[in-house]
């Protein structure tokens, strides 16, 4: 039973003081209507008309494109960057796309649904945060939206368009979190540029609400239907039902997955793809496979990022991006993969050659929050060890630690430890 009003806004008042780690459900509740007044306190949009037709679109499995394209047809913006995007040279179309029509039969009706609403959805959101921080943060969450659509595509391709907007929209709610909070006291508590997890353990133990906590506000201000929200707000929560084939815990799993990913967006370009024994479990793929998909959505994202101009600064240089995750999965594949299915663990040891033996990284099994380094000699015997907390460390700590220079290590290796560390801390 929902609380009246008045004794919401008693809550809301009470959690004030407290960390979001610490609430109750009521609390929660409370939480949520005071953050929807915050939102419209920073002038968010409520659900615009066309976008509330094209949610009704996305949820009726028979709608087709001429629904969509007669829906779409009354925005002159969205129909132009429609236009636009079909004429791109990712389609390679010999005459120029002139008509609506032909945008929507060429673009296909997953990206028709998918780029629509999420061209509405990011629009809103982006009128309320600090805009340099949200251009970084769409530009990342394309990517998701990129991937996720395509893993997805590989399983159950009907919920490409969900899979997309539900990659879009997994961070939606760090800038506005970040605004209301003050931009220094946020970055202070959760710095820039940790693994997803990592940062949102920080919000839930720094501050009264979370991007989590902010983005159910959202859903539910814009009525989302539940096959999109509730993967968007269990990203963070480890899917437990691993074989249900329904819309919503396919989605889960692949809104867990895509949101463990650790994106930079300025060069060196480095992001560690959770490792292969995380997809074999959550979506039945090998590494090459996944691999193969993140190279894919990274060509396509070239393309969406022009979409989404408006909001979203790209990644620089994703394509060669794409390549190197790819082959760094393939690598890690052979190095490891039987070795990660027999464990059954989401993290198998890595190994790093380097002059005179190996550096072996892997999680401490009497505390995961931890990992462990080792120094191996070519006889296979550990020398020197190191144990630091999961994400505290780069590749050149760890060297400093067991009294190695980076000299004495390949490039190479040193970048696959890099994403390795990324990954385990993902």
């Amino acid at each position: 039973m929902v609380a009246a009003p008045t004794q919401l806004w008693a809550q809301g008042n009470a959690v004030a003081g407290k960390v979001r780690a610490n609430l109750s459900s009521a609390e929660v509740e409370a939480l949520t209507d005071l953050l929807m007044r915050k939102l419209d306190a920073m002038v968010i949009e409520t659900q615009p008309e066309v976008a509330a037709r094209l949610l009704e679109l996305v949820a009726d499995p028979e709608a087709g494109l001429a629904d969509f394209a007669a829906v779409i047809r009354t925005d002159t913006a969205l129909s132009g960057r429609l236009l636009r995007m079909s004429n791109s040279a990712y389609f390679a179309q010999r005459e120029p796309v002139t008509t609506l029509e032909r945008a929507c039969v060429l673009l296909g009706i997953n990206r028709i649904r998918a780029l629509s609403l999420g061209f509405y959805m990011s629009r809103a959101i982006d009128s309320g945060g600090e805009k340099r921080y949200g251009r970084i943060m769409w530009g990342k969450s394309l990517l998701r939206a990129c991937f996720a659509a395509k893993l997805t595509e590989a399983i159950k391709p009907r919920l490409y368009a969900e899979a997309f907007l539900i990659g879009l929209m997994l961070d939606a709610g760090i800038p506005l979190t970040r605004t209301l909070i003050g931009p220094s006291e946020f970055d202070a508590a959760c710095p820039p540029n940790q693994p997803p997890s990592r940062a949102f353990k920080c919000e839930a133990e720094h501050f009264t609400y979370t991007h989590v906590d902010m983005a159910r506000a959202l859903m539910r201000r814009w009525r989302v239907p539940d096959v999109l929200a509730k993967p968007i707000l269990w990203h963070h929560s480890p899917p437990q039902d691993l074989k249900n084939t329904e819309p919503v815990h396919v989605l889960h799993r692949v809104a867990f997955y895509t949101g463990a990913m650790h994106v930079e967006h300025e060069p060196p370009a480095a992001m560690a793809v959770p490792l292969p024994t995380l997809g074999q479990k959550l979506l039945s793929m090998t590494g090459d496979q996944i691999g193969t998909i993140f190279a894919d959505a990274c060509k396509e994202y070239a393309t969406v990022r022009e979409f989404f101009g408006e909001v979203a600064d790209a990644i620089t240089d994703v394509e060669a991006l794409g390549m190197r995750v790819h082959g760094t999965l393939t690598k890690l594949i052979e190095k490891s993969m039987e070795e990660e299915l027999k464990q059954d663990t989401s993290m198998a040891a890595g190994t790093f050659k380097f002059n005179s033996g190996s550096i072996e990284v892997l999680r401490d099994v009497d505390d995961t929050d931890f990992a462990v380094a080792y120094v191996v000699d070519e006889s296979g015997t550990r020398q020197a060890v190191h144990r630091f907390p999961v994400g505290s460390a780069s590749a050149a700590d760890v060297l400093l630690e067991l009294s190695l220079e980076q000299d004495d290590i390949d490039s190479a290796e040193l970048e696959s430890m890099t994403d390795y560390l990324r990954a385990i801390a993902a």
